[in-house]
């Protein structure tokens, strides 16, 4: 993984999509703060797609779908995640 902050600008105007992990990422202490909701809202609102990612249940996963500002949410651990994105679409993961 390499840090947001040796994307480019032309790369950084590429992202479409961001997916990003829930626990210790979007929230503190496990909990979902204002700011971060009004952030996640803001992106939702511009051109970005949203999607947070977790190995959580089924049930939380289809509460953050429709009460959180997101295009989806995704239920999977990180390692799933990393071996099939990485190797299916060739990504880069940006922390």
């Amino acid at each position: 993984m390499d840090n947001i902050s040796s994307m480019s600008k032309q790369q950084l105007d590429e992202v479409k999509i961001i997916l990003t992990d829930i626990n210790d990422t979007l929230t503190t202490n496990g909990r979902l703060k204002s700011d971060v909701f009004i952030a996640l809202e803001k992106l939702s609102n511009s051109s970005y797609i949203v999607i947070p990612v977790t190995g959580r249940c089924a049930g939380w996963c289809d509460h953050i779908a429709r009460m959180w500002p997101v295009n989806g949410v995704v239920e999977l651990t990180d390692c799933l995640l990393k071996d099939n994105l990485i190797t299916k679409f060739n990504c880069q993961i940006y922390v």
